[in-house]
């Protein structure tokens, strides 16, 4: 996975030609946990920029390859930012999680003749921390590791046992 600076929708659209977009293309996933966020001002308006550990799952369907990059600051559509930027608000959340699919769509009344498509994987939800969002998919995982781990253990205490077993001298044998 390739590290990068920023994770945004336009990190997805690399490798694919959006102006005179005729039909919408699915462009790739953006998930994270975001833990903070500011305020900037960009040519284009103020803007939410999130801090956390992000995800981006781009696809170029030209060169039929898909590939994930990572980043530590994530700038999303004003569509998901203001959502995601009203739960960090609350003082009670450690970090908020989200996953979203983003598309491009035409539209000859924007400036670029596309707009963002947004579909939620999950909840926009608050998460305590990135150690129990890691753990909604890893536990299970793990758990099924730690039990054949002791099944192993359990399996070798038994043939230790039988081997003592054998060892035993008959003493019936003598009579």
């Amino acid at each position: 996975m390739e590290v990068i600076r920023k994770v945004s929708a336009s990190t997805l659209s690399a490798g694919h030609k959006l102006k005179g977009l005729e039909q919408e293309v699915y462009l790739g996933r953006i998930y994270g946990l975001a833990q903070s966020f500011e305020v900037i001002t960009t040519q284009y308006g103020p803007q939410n920029k999130f801090e956390g550990e992000f995800v981006a799952q781009r696809v170029d369907t030209e060169k039929e390859k898909a590939s994930a990059l990572m980043g530590p600051t994530c700038y999303l559509p004003s569509v998901v930012s203001g959502i995601i930027a009203d739960a960090l608000a609350d003082p009670k959340n450690k970090g908020v999680q989200f996953g979203f699919d983003i598309y491009a769509s035409p539209n000859a009344k924007s400036a670029t003749g596309y707009e963002w498509k947004i579909v939620p994987l999950m909840e926009v939800k608050p998460s305590p921390g990135l150690l129990e969002f890691a753990n909604s998919f890893t536990a299970p995982r793990l758990a099924a590791v730690k039990e054949k781990e002791e099944k192993k253990e359990e399996q070798k205490e038994e043939q230790k046992e039988e081997q003592k077993e054998e060892k035993k001298p008959d003493h019936k044998k003598g009579k």
